[in-house]
């Protein structure tokens, strides 16, 4: 199941080779990161063509800690990673959409390519 989207906060390409990235917010405050991770394996930079193997969510889920021996709590966030389908992926992206519609960033270009890679059979995109 996707989380319902209430914010897009940020787009981004990791130094890796090119995975992408969408950071956005749902509806419980909670913030997820959209990653389509590269294979830099299969990718061919002489024919200009990255290739994606995997989507994921990666989820900052905020607690609070405890100390057994002061009981002095503190501010925690646990990070939980999960394997999404492309089809969730395709989905998530299509409600991430209305949050593009003046969305400041130097990586909007990032989003467009989101949605080409996960809606193509191969996951590639051809950049030049």
């Amino acid at each position: 199941m996707t989380p319902e989207v209430s914010e897009l906060l940020s787009l981004d390409v990791y130094r890796d080779g090119g995975s992408l990235s969408a950071s956005f917010r749902d509806t419980e405050g909670t913030q997820h990161e959209l990653i389509f991770t590269i294979d830099n394996y299969a990718s061919d930079e002489t024919d200009g063509f990255k290739f994606y193997k995997s989507a994921s969510i990666e989820s900052y889920i905020k607690s609070e800690y405890v100390s057994p021996i002061t009981g002095i709590s503190s501010p925690k966030t646990e990070k939980h990673k999960a394997s999404i389908s492309w089809q969730e992926a395709i989905t998530l992206l299509s409600n991430l959409k209305r949050f593009m519609v003046g969305f400041e960033s130097e990586y909007r270009w990032v989003f467009k390519s989101m949605v080409e890679v996960a809606g193509n059979e191969q996951h590639q995109i051809k950049y030049s």
